[in-house]
């Protein structure tokens, strides 16, 4: 499995309370070394709570990653529908130009050859010009939330790291979550802390970035 974090609930307590110190030891520590991602062997003493601790952490792993998934899904689709109707009419107006050059090459037959490799070039061009508006429109949405984050703790005075790959991990959370999710959740690290504690180094706080959905 080997995660960062598990979930271990208050109601589990009363099925284990029975076992010895020592044997709450072992146990705890195999559940440290399942999550880990080792293979543990237990001994029968503690099998069937082990077994217990394990089915649960399945289920919690199945739940978090269908949330995963449909936060996903609800950013792309968010994203497609911001970038989408840009696109749209970018290609449009791209068609419309096309058409007017072919229009006007076909009033004068002996420019049939020219017109028809000068539409070529504007085809090729109309897929750059669409790359480069999505690009543009992604890099907007990723400057914003970059300057969202102070570049100086206020607290203690002193750099918050804020670098070029900070860029990167903001591109990446973008195939997770909707740039107001991500806005949403910065805006809040910084409420919560702003004059009263030190704000974390951005690259830390976009490592361990918060799900939007449990805060």
């Amino acid at each position: 499995m080997n995660k960062e974090s598990f979930l271990i609930y208050t109601s589990f307590y009363k099925p284990i309370s029975l076992l010895s110190d020592e044997q709450l030891g072992r146990l705890f520590r195999a559940i440290f070394l399942h999550n880990l991602g080792e293979v543990v062997s237990v001994d029968n003493d503690i099998q069937m709570a082990f077994e217990f601790f394990k089915n649960q952490f399945n289920i919690d792993e199945k739940k978090y990653r269908e949330k995963i998934e449909k936060r996903a899904e609800a950013g792309k689709k968010g994203m497609e529908k911001r970038w989408g109707e840009k696109l749209q009419n970018d290609t449009n107006d791209n068609k419309d130009n096309k058409d007017n050059k072919d229009n006007k090459g076909l009033q004068n037959i002996t420019n049939i050859t020219n017109d028809n490799k000068d539409n070529y070039n504007v085809n090729d061009n109309d897929n750059v010009n669409v790359d480069n508006k999505e690009n543009s429109i992604k890099e907007r949405f990723i400057d914003e939330i970059y300057n969202l984050y102070p570049s100086k703790c206020p607290v203690r005075n002193i750099s918050t790291g804020k670098c070029k790959k900070d860029k990167d991990r903001i591109e990446k959370l973008l195939h997770t979550y909707s740039p107001e999710e991500i806005k949403l959740v910065v805006k809040k690290e910084i409420e919560d802390k702003l004059n009263k504690h030190p704000l974390k180094n951005f690259s830390t706080f976009l490592n361990n970035f918060p799900d939007p959905t449990e805060m």
